[in-house]
């Protein structure tokens, strides 16, 4: 099983869809020969910050260059200590181990502790040649204006009406051949895009994937509004294997709401896994997809709410336990 947002994943420049003028930008930049240690790509999630970090990172291994670049990508919830920034830091003073450049990726920056980000702060400083640093964040202004300053700063936008018709198309046609934009009436589609704001690549192919398996297009496009930011933020503190930081959310979360909160997680988890290659990563998250039916099997309606919360810390252990094992 595969997903349109994985499948069409952009591996080039021309392959993005908007944020024309950051693309210049950053090819004028590539072009230059002056090469920041640290880029910034800023914007609201799902628009591509990471995306286009991995393109620049291919780009910068040089022309003839064939293989997989040597690409660090850490997800901040799993840097909030010092211990672990400083653990990052060190290991950008090696040399890379294919191509090159060593490229580390930081997704969801604005995570960051300032004590953390001190710790970067002085990477950044005293700047390995062969090490360059991508900060990714919905939030710069959460990173500490040393930081900032430091990176060569780029702020992503959602799509335009017209860019999300090209992406739709595009989607038609990945999905259904050449002719597949006549297979469905994408108008309607559109149009319940643009009602409801949703307009990053991310969100918008999700729902193509929903509207093309027979949804109506709102609720293909409701499904998405439908995310809360609390599960999502729950979700992402589980796979990093973090029960301390998943345990402070969860107050926030009413007990009728179990049910829809381990579909999320579950959902999320899905994801990763379609998202990751065949090995240790792998097996984790469908170790926790399965136990999100065993070891709640059974309970009642009552139960319901510490059944998931059970099975959360259960999965949290099972993360933690397998990354200190395995090194993932």
């Amino acid at each position: 099983m595969s997903t349109l947002s994985i499948d069409m994943r952009p591996q080039t420049f021309d392959e993005m869809v908007g944020n024309g003028s950051v693309i210049k930008a950053v090819k004028a930049q590539l072009d230059s020969g002056r090469l920041p240690i640290a880029w910034l790509f800023a914007g609201p999630p799902g628009v591509g910050k990471t995306t286009l970090a991995l393109i620049v990172a291919r780009m910068l291994q040089g022309p003839g260059f064939e293989g997989e670049s040597d690409v660090t990508e850490v997800n901040a919830s799993d840097l909030n200590g010092v211990d672990e920034s400083r653990e990052l830091a060190r290991a950008a003073q090696f040399s890379p181990l294919v191509g090159g450049r060593k490229v580390i990726i930081l997704d969801e920056a604005q995570r960051l502790t300032e004590p953390a980000q001190n710790v970067l702060l002085k990477a950044f400083e005293a700047p390995s040649s062969t090490t360059v640093w991508f900060i990714c964040t919905t939030d710069p202004t959460k990173l500490i204006p040393a930081l900032r300053s430091r990176c060569q700063t780029y702020f992503l936008r959602g799509l335009s009406k017209d860019e999300i018709t090209i992406l739709v198309q595009r989607a038609a046609r990945c999905l259904y051949g050449e002719e597949g934009e006549g297979r469905q009436n994408l108008v309607p589609f559109v149009g319940a895009l643009v009602a409801a704001g949703v307009s990053s690549p991310r969100d918008i192919l999700m729902a193509f994937d929903r509207f093309a398996s027979g949804m109506e297009a709102h609720a293909a496009v409701q499904a998405v509004e439908d995310i809360r930011p609390d599960f999502l933020a729950i979700a992402k503190a589980t796979a990093a294997g973090n029960w301390n930081k998943a345990r402070t959310l969860l107050p926030a979360v009413k007990a009728a709401d179990a049910l829809a909160l381990r579909g999320m997680v579950t959902s999320y988890f899905k994801t990763m896994l379609l998202d990751s290659d065949i090995g240790p990563r792998a097996q984790i998250y469908a170790k926790a997809i399965a136990a999100a039916f065993n070891y709640t099997e059974g309970f009642s309606a009552g139960t319901t709410w510490p059944g998931t919360v059970a099975w959360l810390y259960q999965t949290c252990e099972l993360i933690a336990a397998a990354k200190t094992q395995q090194g993932v």
